[in-house]
């Protein structure tokens, strides 16, 4: 159990539709921290914030960089072992059926190996989990029908 969690937060996912602006204004409007899932490192890349500035607005899980840090590890797991995490992830943050929130995620369409895509659905579970542990939210502002976004509002 995390004693650092954050209350009352907006959770949010940032990405080309959803950029710092918006992030900066629902900190204003709410009065409340955020939790900003940075989806792509193009994005991170065009984040100008200084670390006060980021410290104002709240907390920024990078999607690119959670990836890498645990990547190797899920892909030492068999395909038994990751379906088996992965339900027990899906079980624990109340997601029913994910077929179809991969369905409507565009990066799945473009990757073509199973395993591949296993591996990125559980990786992405894995940080919705951390983002679980870590938050409290009172608003999630998810935008448009990504993988993260789904399992957030499932969660949440």
């Amino acid at each position: 159990m995390n004693n650092n969690k954050m209350n009352d937060c907006i959770v949010t996912v940032l990405n080309e539709a959803v950029g710092i602006e918006s992030v900066r204004a629902a900190r204003e409007v709410f009065n409340a921290p955020i939790a900003c899932v940075v989806m792509y490192q193009y994005v991170e890349d065009r984040i100008a914030l200084t670390p006060e500035e980021q410290d104002h607005l709240g907390r920024f899980y990078s999607m690119p960089q959670f990836y890498f840090d645990n990547i190797d590890e899920v892909r030492s797991l068999s395909i038994e072992e990751l379906i088996d995490r992965q339900e027990i992830i899906e079980r624990k943050l109340g997601i029913g059926n994910n077929s179809m929130m991969v369905f409507h995620d565009r990066q799945f369409a473009c990757v073509s190996d199973f395993r591949t895509s296993r591996e990125l659905q559980f990786v992405q579970l894995m940080l919705v989990e951390k983002i679980v542990d870590e938050c409290a939210p009172k608003l999630c502002m998810l935008g448009y029908g990504m993988y993260v976004c789904e399992a957030l509002a499932a969660a949440f």
